[in-house]
Order: C-alpha cells, then structure tokens, then sequence
C-alpha cells in the first residue's frame, strides 16, 4: 500500500512539473530567477559612468564541462529595460518565473524551446535590496549555433 502511495506522488509531481513548463511556455515574457547555484555563473563589466552601469553576462551550464550553455546578456549597449518591482511581485507573477535550476534539469535544445522569442528578464538573488528587486532584461544566446528560435 505504501508503494502505492509513492507512486501516485510521483506520477502527481511529474505531472505538476511538466504543466509549469508548459504554462511558462504560453507567455510572451518570461522571467528567469538566478540565484548563483550549481552550473550558474554571472560576469560582470563595469562601465566608467555616473550612474556606475555595467555589462551582465549569465550563464547557465548544462554539463560539467560548461560545453553547453544558455548565455543571458544585460548589454548596456543594446540599452535593455530595468524595472523595479516589490518582493510581492514574485507572488503575483510566479507562473511566468521559472528558476535557472529548473532549466538545467531539460537538455539545452528543450530549454532554448521553452525561453522561444519571448522577452526576458533576470531576477537576481543578489539585487534584492529592502523589500525591493531588480529586474534585467536580457538577450539570449547559447553554445548552439545552428540553433533557430
């Protein structure tokens, strides 16, 4: 009887989880939450000006080699929005959040198919401020060149 149990839990996670991809998918943003983990990296350039900008690269691995990767880049050049949004907003906007971790659970191909053309945003851990958060828009690329979104 417990066997069955287990079962029946995890064929109800499988489903669930396969629905949040599937419901990220439907959305014309998406927002992705780093929170610097394992196969997660962020690189940072900063630019000399007055309001002390920089150039943001993140990086998202999908093996230990760092062979394949989804690259997430905050340009100042290609003058990206930044908003600025309550701690409240995770809540409202959960369905539309998906953490990088979650996508390094898909093979690249499934990831780069579920991100699509939409417009895309950073959430980082690290521009949480008081209640407040900080959100980067991004621009995609990845390790796949032959890739077309």
């Amino acid at each position: 009887m417990k066997y069955i149990f287990v079962i029946i839990f995890m064929f109800l996670g499988y489903v669930l989880y396969a629905q949040k991809a599937n419901s990220v998918k439907t959305y014309d943003t998406l927002y992705i939450y780093f929170n610097h983990g394992k196969g997660q990296e962020k690189f940072q350039e900063h630019i000399k000006s007055s309001d002390n900008k920089s150039n943001d690269a993140y990086y998202i691995y999908f093996n230990e080699n760092k062979m394949n990767y989804i690259l997430l880049g905050h340009l100042i050049v290609d003058n990206p929005e930044v908003r600025h949004a309550k701690k409240s907003f995770l809540r409202k906007n959960k369905n539309k959040i998906i953490k990088a971790s979650k996508l390094r659970e898909y093979d690249l191909k499934e990831a780069l198919s579920i991100i699509g053309s939409k417009i895309v945003y950073i959430i980082d851990e690290e521009d949480f401020h008081n209640g407040d958060i900080l959100l980067r828009e991004v621009r995609t690329g990845s390790s796949l060149n032959d890739f077309e979104m």
